[in-house]
């Protein structure tokens, strides 16, 4: 199962830095650098509280995002969905 340290690690090792990257560009990063599990796929809890089926581990993406941003490391831009490491 992913972790929020595992995917900070593909950030680090993948993502180049200075351009605009959108989040389902971000998606297909963790997706291809990753074994995700059937866990990973299952609807984080949160989710299945609101009758959706948002998997786990973009969850964990958004969460590690959300971190990210609060603290300077990268910049949101939530019209395009977009983000710069």
């Amino acid at each position: 199962m992913i972790t929020s340290s595992d995917i900070k690690k593909i950030f680090q090792e993948k993502i180049p830095s200075g351009r605009r990257i959108p989040v389902s560009e971000i998606h297909l990063l963790i997706e291809n650098n990753f074994q995700l599990t059937k866990q990973d796929w299952s609807p984080h809890p949160s989710e299945l509280r609101r009758h959706r089926t948002y998997p786990s581990w973009k969850r964990k993406v958004q969460a590690v995002l959300h971190a990210m941003k609060l603290k300077g490391l990268v910049t949101h831009f939530e019209v395009t969905n977009e983000y710069i490491f």
